[in-house]
């Protein structure tokens, strides 16, 4: 398990942070953890993006691409466009001058962030289309996994294991405490809303997700 220590200070010092997950058999429990995540790194002054997408935060943006050339001749008037399957066709009338791949240069759209907290992803290859689309460095970028499972946290500059919490909402709550972070009550409960569904997984429970199951319904109202 990362040292929480680190995972404050690399948290503390972003500005920009992708938030991440995905859809599967436990989606609720998931978003509910992304969501209550987002919330505090954006009350505590973070530009947040969500994926996947909701209303109140940030989508990643989508990946566009420009095509600039040199032209040298009468000047284009019109532009006509045609998409087909995988085939763009542009039309430029009049076009009386020459085009060699030289004169063609084509600039992305850079979406840049100084981390990545990922919440249930294998790899980089379980990583969401839209997120995948931006072909991050990550070389450059901190990738934090949180997970309860080893398999989610071996492709991360900071991992965070921890095999006791069943819930991935209770998992959130707990590490941003943990690290300094405060959780406002409402989100506390609806942590707690999950915990109730799957009480059944939560039957035989460590010592330390029972403190934090009782401290969650006993913390006074804020």
């Amino acid at each position: 398990m990362a040292d929480l220590e680190q995972v404050r200070q690399v948290i503390g010092e972003a500005y920009k942070i992708l938030l991440v997950t995905k859809e599967t058999e436990n989606t609720e429990d998931r978003i509910t953890a992304l969501h209550i995540l987002a919330a505090v790194m954006s009350g505590n002054g973070k530009d947040v993006y969500l994926s996947p997408a909701e209303n109140e935060h940030q989508p990643v943006p989508e990946r566009s691409a420009t095509v600039h050339f040199n032209y040298h001749g009468k000047k284009i008037e019109r532009l006509q466009y045609k998409i087909q399957e995988n085939t763009v066709e542009l039309t430029f009338t009049p076009f009386t001058g020459e085009l060699s791949p030289q004169d063609i240069q084509i600039d992305y759209r850079p979406f840049d962030i100084d981390v990545l907290i990922a919440i249930g992803i294998k790899d980089r290859s379980d990583l969401p289309s839209d997120v995948e689309a931006h072909q991050f460095d990550f070389n450059r970028i901190k990738t934090v996994n949180i997970d309860n499972q080893r398999d989610n946290t071996m492709w991360g500059s900071l991992n965070i294991l921890m095999h006791d919490f069943p819930l991935y909402s209770l998992q959130i709550v707990e590490v941003l405490e943990e690290i300094g972070y405060d959780v406002p009550r409402h989100w506390k409960q609806l942590a707690m809303v999950e915990t109730k569904k799957r009480i059944p997984q939560v039957g035989n429970a460590t010592p330390r997700l029972l403190r934090l199951v009782a401290d969650l319904a006993e913390s006074p109202e804020s």
